[in-house]
């Protein structure tokens, strides 16, 4: 999350996108009492840390969340276990964009005609909050745990290649302009 932050100039993203990741576990899970605890914790840190970015996890505060995240989620997840899949998989472009900038470190622009505005921050969510849809309302729902690994890769590819063809358009727009 820190890193997610360091790289978008500090638009407070990492934070809004954790909040958004929290709300999916509260949709994806049977069992939401640990949920509505973390989203109480989190809601008040995403309002220092959006629009106007005040604060940031750092790096110990990613792990903890993370960490607890994911506790959450398997606490909350265990009378359906595939709701655990999908809860998990909230964290959508936390997991996806450091793995796609590992493996390509050009990605990073994916997102540079973005600017640092609350504007610009809530265009750059809209993918997070398809994520978090998806993986909520649709994997976590599913009985088996393999079906509901499908749709998060499904899901997860989706966005990738969506990224992926708004990268080159940009790319190519900015050739044809010079």
């Amino acid at each position: 999350i820190s890193d997610f932050e360091l790289r978008h100039d500090r638009m407070g993203l990492g934070v809004v996108f954790l909040t958004l990741a929290v709300l999916g576990v509260f949709a994806a899970v049977p069992d939401t009492e640990e949920a509505l605890v973390l989203m109480a914790a989190v809601v008040p840190i995403t309002l220092l840390a959006w629009p106007r970015v005040r604060i940031s996890l750092g790096s110990e505060g990613a792990y903890l969340a993370v960490a607890t995240f994911l506790w959450v989620a398997a606490a909350g997840g265990g009378g359906r276990p595939a709701s655990i899949v999908g809860a998990s998989a909230c964290l959508g472009l936390l997991l996806l964009e450091p793995i796609v900038v590992a493996v390509n470190p050009l990605a990073i622009k994916v997102m540079t005609w973005l600017t640092n505005s609350p504007a610009g921050a809530v265009v750059a969510s809209i993918p997070q909050v398809l994520l978090v849809f998806v993986c909520s309302r649709f994997a976590a729902r599913l009985t088996q745990e393999p079906l509901a690994l499908l749709v998060v890769i499904v899901a997860y590819g989706a966005t990738i290649v969506i990224g992926w063809k708004a990268w080159t358009s940009d790319l190519d727009s900015r050739r044809t302009a010079t």
